[in-house]
């Protein structure tokens, strides 16, 4: 896609059926390369919203939390959280984006190691997430029948999910505690 205003490149993809209550959707996916010093926020979503950073580097603000970030870390913005984020003025980044929401998506962040009180995921690299990222958009993107397409794009998710986790060995997990 051209460039915005905003970003030197720009692509998305959405989901386009309908968004029913459902364990985990996605809502839409995509990449950008935004200009020196883009702002994002402040502002507050009803959707979880995570980023991986591909390569350059900016600053992430969640709450009273700040992270700078730079190639192969991630952060997510949390449902009624008040964040903002900045592509640094020389070195400005490159990131994938994933939107979702429903009922297990929080459950499903915390098993990752990725709560409103740690949401940025530092110095761990980004492994695979670059390719999921990319399968996720392209299941989006298939034509598919809408709820097919809502299916094989919450899989994705979930693969990328587990990847932040076998990112961070460290973190504790919901699960790996009880």
């Amino acid at each position: 896609m051209p460039a915005t205003p905003d970003h030197y490149d720009f692509k998305v993809s959405d989901n386009p059926g309908s968004v029913p209550a459902a364990e985990l959707t996605v809502l839409f996916s995509g990449e950008g390369s935004p200009i020196p010093g883009h702002e994002n926020g402040p502002g507050i979503h009803d959707y979880v919203l995570i980023h991986t950073v591909t390569g350059g580097k900016g600053t992430f603000r969640c709450g009273d939390k700040d992270a700078a970030l730079s190639s192969g870390d991630s952060f997510a913005i949390f449902p009624g959280v008040l964040f903002q984020y900045t592509a640094d003025s020389e070195d400005p980044w490159q990131y994938n984006w994933v939107a979702f929401r429903g009922h297990a998506a929080l459950h499903l962040l915390a098993e990752a190691g990725i709560t409103p009180e740690k949401p940025a995921i530092l110095g761990q690299g980004s492994g695979n997430a670059a390719e999921l990222y990319a399968r996720l958009r392209d299941s989006l993107a298939s034509g598919n029948s809408a709820s097919l397409m809502d299916m094989e794009a919450s899989g994705w998710l979930r693969l990328l999910l587990a990847e932040f986790a076998r990112l961070q060995p460290d973190a504790a997990t919901p699960s790996a505690r009880s």
